[in-house]
């Protein structure tokens, strides 16, 4: 009678822990356990210690007295032997940890055969878990996309959870951080798309997975895509100084957030790889992201624009400005400015993309140097002229830009 009570409980709840469905239906864990043991085949992990009922029909019928039929898909055993366990959690740690390692080789061959490593341990790792598809290394096309095809169609088998506290999920990131890396390293491009799609997949883990060795391999993704100019396409030498300064500020602000909270830069970094895909499709023929653009007027005066962030320093306190929202985070905002502020900003901005145009040092931290140079001018004739905290504010604006010139060796 508690099996079949039991049994009854988990059908009503689909979804849940082993101790909320032993306080349903006034079971011990044990009895809980006992029973489900029963009809093992019919359920399936969720996550760590949380389960749902795969088959609720099949239950049904266990619950009749029928004999349960087997399921119509492989489900994993959630009782993995320590064996198996050991091995999977193995082949995840030498996945991971050869893909942290890529950041500090510098051979683009080695880098290859260190991507390469990483997939298939991946790869492996999935085969432990989907037998029934024969060894990791079977495919039935040869080519250079069988390692795709193969983990594609092993991470549908396995289902969207796994056994032994490996979480598919994870695979995912690591698969296609991998694959990312070793493009990278043969000198293949690597499409924006694949950028954000794999910036998702770290962001949707980080969130669910608290673990030291995912928040490296989030700083090999950070430093990966900053040294990939192409798929960004906006930060290339040959770009204009004031677009190569915007992107510039937001990668070196991101790798300071993520110094302090990964899970934070998790969200900032796919916000950053979304909007300068927009602006690179918006743009169509332009090369340029402006310090400020004017949108549109709005009544009592208003204007509706979209300003380099860190201008907003350099307003006299008398001249009205609010920030709407952020659209290049850390470096662009969406504001609504009074006609004097609209005005102030615009002749700000002006001024620092003639200087970033006509100065002769194009490296990334020459133009933040030069940023620098002239907030700190403008600051000067604008504290003697209507507002004196402005000199203030910009000496604490441009020290925090003068601290992101070393927080790149690159470009």
């Amino acid at each position: 009678m508690r099996r079949e009570a039991i049994l009854a409980a988990a059908v009503a709840l689909q979804e849940f822990r082993l101790h909320q469905l032993a306080a349903y239906c006034g079971a011990t864990p044990e009895e809980v356990e006992a029973a489900l043991a029963t009809v093992r085949d019919l359920i399936e992990p969720t996550g760590p210690d949380r389960w749902r009922v795969a088959e609720p029909g099949a239950v049904r019928a266990a619950l009749r007295g029928a004999e349960p039929p087997k399921s119509r898909r492989r489900t994993h055993d959630p009782a993995i032997d320590p064996v198996s366990r050991a091995r999977l959690t193995a082949r995840l740690v030498l996945a991971e940890e050869t893909l942290i390692e890529c950041g500090t080789e510098r051979s683009p061959a080695l880098r290859q055969v260190m991507a390469a490593t990483a997939r298939n341990n991946v790869l492996q790792l999935l085969a432990q878990l989907t037998p029934e598809l024969g060894p990791w290394w079977c495919a039935e096309k040869s080519g250079s996309s069988w390692q795709t095809e193969s983990f594609r169609a092993r991470i549908h088998a396995a289902g969207e959870t796994a056994a032994a506290d490996i979480a598919l999920p994870r695979l995912r990131a690591d698969f296609e951080l991998a694959s990312i890396t070793g493009r990278e390293a043969a000198g293949e491009p690597v499409g924006a798309d694949d950028l954000v799609r794999t910036a998702a997949r770290l962001r949707d883990v980080l969130n669910i997975i608290v673990d030291g060795r995912l928040d490296q391999l989030f700083q090999r993704f950070i430093e990966l895509t900053m040294g990939l100019a192409g798929p960004v396409w906006m930060d290339a030498p040959s770009k204009p100084a004031r677009t190569r300064l915007l992107v510039a500020l937001a990668w070196r602000r991101l790798r300071i957030v993520a110094a302090h909270d990964v899970r934070q830069a998790s969200e900032t970094v796919l916000l950053i790889l979304q909007q300068l895909q927009k602006e690179r499709n918006e743009l169509g023929g332009r090369t340029t992201i402006d310090l400020y653009h004017f949108i549109e007027h709005l009544p009592d005066g208003w204007n509706r624009l979209v300003v380099y962030r860190d201008l907003l320093e350099l307003l006299p306190r008398q001249l009205v400005c609010h920030r709407q929202k952020e659209l290049l985070p850390g470096v662009l905002v969406e504001a609504i400015a009074d006609s004097r502020a609209s005005d102030h900003l615009a002749r700000i901005a002006t001024r620092l993309e003639d200087d970033l145009d006509r100065s002769p040092f194009k490296s990334e931290s020459a133009l933040i140097g030069e940023a620098a140079h002239v907030f700190n001018d403008v600051a000067i004739h604008t504290a003697a002229d209507m507002d004196a905290s402005v000199l203030q504010r910009s000496d604490q604006m441009r020290m925090q830009l003068l601290s992101l010139v070393n927080a790149h060796s690159g470009k």
